[in-house]
Formats: structure tokens, C-alpha cells, sequence
């Protein structure tokens, strides 16, 4: 990788790690499934305007979950979010992200 350095987890200096998925875990007879987008951190501040009204609404009229998590990181552009759903209540809330980002776009 650019800018880290000199590899140095070498033979015995290799670390032990594992890799954690953080999305949520089906239950019982949840049909939910997780999936995620990229997202520009220029494009989430236009989700952000008026106290996340806009993700609030598609939540409420797509019957998905969106998550956005509110620590960022600097340089991390793109920004991932995630969601929660059953895939047609997905698909829905990433299709009314998508025309909301292209219309907030096409204003300027």
C-alpha cells in the first residue's frame, strides 16, 4: 500500500487477526438480508440536510433500514452505508438515494 511503509509482518512478524462482518445476522423468520452502497462524502452532506430528513422518509416509505455511520474518518472517501431488508424494499431505498442525489445534482 502507498504510504504505509516497509512491510515488516514478515515471517514470524505476521499478525493474528480474523475479519468481522458487522451486518446484522438473519433470525428466526426475518427475511432480511444486509447490503451496502458507496457513497461520496461530497453526496452524503446532501442526505444530511435537515436532520437526515430525506433517509428518514425512504426508510419509512421503503420499510428498509439504512445505516450511516456517524463517525468519519479523515480521507475516507467514499463513505459506505448499509441496510436492512427484504432485496425489494433494498433496491427500492438505493433507487430513491440514487434520484435524490441526480436531482440534488442536476439543481446546481
Amino acid at each position: 500500500m502507498p504510504r504505509v511503509g516497509k512491510n515488516v509482518w514478515t515471517g514470524k512478524n505476521k499478525p493474528t487477526f480474523q475479519f468481522v462482518s458487522f451486518a446484522p445476522v438473519a433470525r428466526g423468520l426475518d427475511p432480511g438480508e444486509p447490503d451496502g452502497m458507496t457513497i461520496s462524502r461530497k453526496d452524503l452532506g446532501k442526505l444530511r440536510r435537515g436532520d437526515w430528513a430525506f433517509v428518514k422518509r425512504t426508510e419509512a416509505v421503503t420499510g428498509c433500514e439504512i445505516f450511516i455511520p456517524e463517525e468519519e474518518y479523515r480521507g475516507e472517501d467514499p463513505r459506505e452505508i448499509g441496510f436492512w431488508g427484504v432485496r425489494k424494499n433494498i433496491d427500492a431505498a438505493k433507487k430513491g438515494i440514487e434520484e435524490r442525489l441526480t436531482s440534488v445534482n442536476a439543481e446546481k
